[in-house]
C-alpha cells in the first residue's frame, strides 16, 4: 500500500502542483489556483488605485457646467506659461533620454566587450547610481560636479583659476544632473543585453570581412 500511494503520487499532473482542490455540492473537483487570485487582486489595485482616478480626471477636464466641452484645454492652453512648461518638459525629457543613451551605451560596450584590469570593479561602480537613494545621489553629484565639488577643484588647480570654471544653473546643469542619475537604465539594460549575445557571432562576422559597423548594425543590434 505505501509503495502504491507514491506510485499514484508521482503520477500526478506536475501543472497541478501549487493548487489546491476542493469539491463542489455536485461532487465535481475544483482547481483554486493562487496565480488566479494573485492576478485577481493586481487587476483590482490597478483598476481602483490607477486606471479609475485617471479616467475620472480626464472625464472631469472634458465637461463644461454639464456638458461635454474642450473648452478647459482651450483656456489653458491659452495661457504663454503653460506652453512654456510643457515644451521645457518635453525638450527635458527628450535631451535626457540622448545623454543617457550616450553614455549607458558605450559604457555597456566598453564592459562587455574590451578587457582591462579591474573591468569588474568599474562595471559596478557605474551602475552604483540605480541603487543610491535620491537624496544620496543628490548629495553624491554636488560634491563631484558642484561649483565647489571635485572635479571643479581639480580643474581649476591645474589651470590656475581663480574662480570655479563652472556654475550649475539652468537648463546645462539640470541635464547634467538627469544624465548623471538615469544614464544606468541604458547601461544595465544595453549590459544584459550584450552578455547573452555569443560573441563569437561578431568576431565570425569580422573573419568574413565585416566591417565594424556593417557588425555592429547585421549581428548585435538585430540580436
Amino acid at each position: 500500500m505505501p509503495h502504491w500511494g507514491a506510485a499514484q503520487m508521482s503520477t500526478r499532473n506536475p501543472s497541478t502542483v501549487g493548487q489546491s482542490r476542493h469539491r463542489t455540492s455536485s461532487g465535481k473537483a475544483t482547481t483554486f489556483s493562487p496565480r488566479l487570485v494573485l492576478l485577481l487582486v493586481v487587476a483590482v489595485v490597478l483598476l481602483y488605485g490607477v486606471i479609475y482616478p485617471n479616467l475620472h480626471v480626464v472625464l472631469l477636464s472634458l465637461q463644461r457646467d454639464g456638458n461635454w466641452s474642450l473648452q478647459n484645454y482651450r483656456e489653458i492652453l491659452a495661457q504663454r506659461i503653460v506652453l512654456k512648461a510643457i515644451i521645457s518638459s518635453v525638450a527635458i525629457s527628450v535631451f535626457t533620454v540622448v545623454f543617457c543613451a550616450a553614455i549607458g551605451i558605450p559604457l555597456a560596450f566598453l564592459f562587455e566587450r574590451f578587457t582591462f584590469p579591474a573591468r569588474r570593479l568599474f562595471a559596478t561602480l557605474a551602475a552604483l547610481p540605480l541603487v543610491l537613494p535620491p537624496l544620496v545621489g543628490t548629495v553624491a553629484f554636488i560634491f563631484l560636479c558642484g561649483e565647489s565639488g571635485i572635479l571643479a577643484r581639480v580643474v581649476q588647480a591645474l589651470f590656475h583659476l581663480e574662480r570655479a570654471p563652472w556654475s550649475l544653473r539652468g537648463w546645462p546643469a539640470l541635464l547634467l544632473f538627469h544624465a548623471y542619475t538615469m544614464y544606468p537604465f541604458f547601461y544595465v539594460l544595453t549590459g544584459a543585453g550584450l552578455s547573452r549575445i555569443d560573441a563569437a557571432l561578431a568576431e565570425a562576422g569580422k573573419s568574413l570581412g565585416a566591417t565594424r559597423v556593417r557588425v555592429l548594425t547585421r549581428i548585435v543590434l538585430p540580436h
